[in-house]
Order: structure tokens, then C-alpha cells, then sequence
């Protein structure tokens, strides 16, 4: 966890900064929201900058005169942001922009000092392992492969789950072309399902071709997609919610891809 020292210091003298510093805090929060249905992917980033106008604008000042040192101030952002995530759904849906202010000063503020991350991802992320449990043998092969296709990134170890008998050569040259090796580095879906299909015939004494490996990622996305919206449905998950929803499960996890 950042140094809360700083962001005391940030809040008190630099707000604008702290806001900057904590985008990925704010977008955690509002994808949260996405991917329970409250906004749809699309109004994504328009609610990200109703929150960082009402930060700005207003929100930051009240937050420096009522912070109190015994929380984390991630922890009361994420409160605020969670709060104006809540503000902008109310004014969307009645389309009135008056009375609908939050009031932050009467927010609780929880004793929890990791609140941005138990609401963003333990519901969703027990859920989405429950559902991939349910694909047994299949289970691991699955989330190898969509760590891949959605840029997550694989280690050696998971492609040993898979393949226990696996070349390190070969095992080094997947993670190598399938990795990203930066945040702006998007292996196109092509390159990935050849990659993948090679090393999956391989071992598994097959001879798929890769549209045939597609077509099965790519069944069983959407058999995820469709058990966590439920039936009735109660989430709006599509691809790009999916992807939101692996991203914060390995948030964590640095890769590199073996020498």
C-alpha cells in the first residue's frame, strides 16, 4: 500500500495531485458499479469525469477540512467517489440536478483501510470462482486463457497446471509472445491463438487448428458472461465487464516473461 503520510500531505497541500495519483481509484470504484449493472461500459468514462469534476469542484475542500488522521485517505476517497458514483446514478435516472447532492459530512467512514478493494472485487471475485470451478478439469485452462486474451499475463507455474510435462524452452517462448511487456502492449488475438495452439497440440497430441481454439474460448466466455448476470438477470456483464472483472482479480500479480 502507498504511503499514507504522503497522501495526508497531498490531500492537505496538493489536492489536485492526490486526484491524479488516485485515477486508478476512482476507476475501480466506478467499475464496480459497471459491472453490477448500476451504468452501462459505455457511460464509463463519463461518470469517471462527473467524479473528478465533484472532487475538484467541490468535494476536495469539505475533504480536507473533515479528514481525521486515524483513517487512510484512500479509504475516505473511495467512500466519496462510492457516494458520487450513487449521485450521478440518481441524476441520471430522474434527470433532476437539484436536491441530489451528497452530503459528505455525514458519511461513515468504515475502520476497514482496504474499503476500495472489498467492495470492488470479493463479492464479484467469489462468484466468478464459483462459476469457474463449476468447468472442473476445464477449470485452469480457462483462466490461463483468458488471463491471456485479456492482457493479464500468465506465469510459468500456470502453464505447468496445465502442461506438467511442458518444455522450459517452449514454456519460455509462450510466456514470451503471449505476455505483455508493457501496459501498451497488445499482441494481437491472432498472434495469440497460434502461439497458444501450437503449444496446446503439442501436448496435448491434437491437430486443432486456432479458429477451432477461438471458437471455444470464446463459447465458454460467453457461458461465464451468461451465469454471472444470472437468471433472471441480475448484473450487466459483456466482454469488457469480464475483462474489467479478471483485471482486478490479478490486479496484484506483476508478470515477466521468461529469458
Amino acid at each position: 500500500m502507498r504511503n499514507n503520510d504522503f497522501d495526508i500531505h497531498l490531500l492537505l497541500k496538493d489536492p489536485n495531485t492526490l486526484i491524479e495519483e488516485h485515477q486508478k481509484t476512482i476507476a475501480c470504484v466506478v467499475n464496480k458499479f459497471v459491472y453490477t449493472g448500476l451504468f452501462s461500459y459505455h457511460d464509463r468514462d463519463e461518470v469517471i469525469q462527473y467524479v473528478n469534476e465533484r472532487l475538484l469542484t467541490e468535494k476536495i475542500t469539505k475533504m480536507q477540512k473533515q479528514y481525521k488522521p486515524q483513517y487512510y485517505v484512500v479509504t475516505y476517497l473511495s467512500k466519496i467517489v462510492y457516494n458520487l458514483c450513487l449521485e450521478y446514478s440518481r441524476k441520471h435516472r430522474t434527470g433532476n440536478r437539484e436536491d441530489t447532492t451528497v452530503d459528505i459530512s455525514q458519511t461513515d467512514i468504515p475502520d476497514n483501510d482496504d474499503f476500495s478493494r472489498h467492495i470492488m472485487i470479493q463479492e464479484e471475485s467469489r462468484r466468478l470462482d464459483s462459476i469457474l470451478k463449476m468447468y472442473y478439469k476445464h477449470h485452469k485452462r480457462i483462466e490461463v486463457f483468458l488471463k491471456i486474451f485479456f492482457g493479464i499475463g500468465i506465469t510459468h507455474d500456470d502453464l505447468l497446471q496445465l502442461y506438467p510435462e511442458a518444455d522450459e524452452k517452449e514454456i519460455s517462448v509462450v510466456l514470451q509472445k503471449c505476455n505483455p511487456t508493457s501496459d501498451i502492449d497488445h499482441k494481437t488475438d491472432k498472434e495469440l491463438y497460434e502461439t497458444l495452439t501450437q503449444f496446446i497440440n503439442k501436448y496435448e497430441k491434437k491437430h486443432n487448428s486456432s479458429d477451432a481454439l477461438r471458437k471455444w474460448v470464446h463459447a465458454k466466455m460467453t457461458e461465464i458472461i451468461v451465469l454471472l448476470n444470472g437468471n433472471p438477470k441480475t448484473a450487466n456483464y459483456d466482454k469488457e465487464t469480464l475483462k474489467i472483472l479478471f483485471q482486478f482479480k490479478y490486479e496484484n500479480l506483476h508478470f515477466k516473461a521468461s529469458e
